[in-house]
């Protein structure tokens, strides 16, 4: 449903539509499309009285600008066609109690000669933001279920013998070395005296050959562990 908006101070140039701009504190978040009901007093009514609509308006565009920017041109877009910008400028600032230099924001609009044609097309395009709304949220679950399935598929695919877990397998890649490195060794102590006939060497440098041979492994498989990861 459109807001109201207080033309308290123009309503005979709302009216007549000699007024298509406005100046406002506030009112910053409106965006071109925007609907708004233009009233006469939106504030302070007294008891029993009632919000009385001027008509229905079109957000065109909004800026920020500082009052005293105003041009003799928007003087009379403003509604005020025989004041110069220092008049229009003196009233604005002395009504609302600011400094001729505030920023304010120029907003300017379309009076609409259909209301019940622009009432009907912001109930579309409420509804319409309603559907991307729900559409959004629709597409978010779908992803959420999805990443449920494919972790579910998962577990059955671990549970089935397809993979298994990063835990058990650096687990048993652990085991598989320390088997290995066990393996290595016993060879190396068991071939140690053929391997030094075979060079030549004196069986006394064993030990040192051993020490040199048992490095070189544990190189090796720290080498592989790395690689597994």
């Amino acid at each position: 449903m459109p807001r109201n908006m207080s033309f308290a101070l123009t309503t005979p140039q709302f009216l007549n539509k000699t007024k298509d701009v406005t100046r406002r504190l506030g009112w910053d978040f409106l965006q071109p499309g925007d609907l708004l009901w233009a009233v006469k007093k939106a504030m302070g009514l007294r008891k029993g009285e009632q919000i009385q609509r001027l008509g229905l308006i079109e957000i065109v565009s909004v800026r920020a600008e500082p009052l005293n920017a105003i041009t003799k041109e928007d003087v009379a877009r403003e509604g005020f066609p025989q004041w110069t910008p220092a008049e229009f400028i003196n009233f604005f600032a002395g009504h609302n109690e600011v400094p001729q230099d505030t920023i304010v924001n120029r907003i300017e609009f379309r009076h609409l000669e259909r209301e019940e044609d622009a009432l009907e097309a912001e109930e579309v395009r409420m509804e319409l933001a309603e559907f991307n709304l729900h559409n959004d949220k629709v597409r978010k679950e779908i992803a959420r279920i999805d990443i449920v399935v494919k972790q579910i598929q998962l577990n059955l695919d671990i549970y089935r013998g397809k993979y298994i877990p990063r835990s058990r397998l650096n687990g048993e890649l652990e085991l598989q070395a320390s088997v290995l490195g066990k393996e290595l060794e016993c060879l190396f102590q068991n071939c140690l005296p053929e391997v030094i006939d075979l060079v030549g060497g004196n069986q006394q440098k064993a030990p040192e050959l051993l020490k040199y041979l048992l490095k070189k492994k544990s190189y090796m498989l720290t080498d592989r562990k790395a690689r597994a990861y």
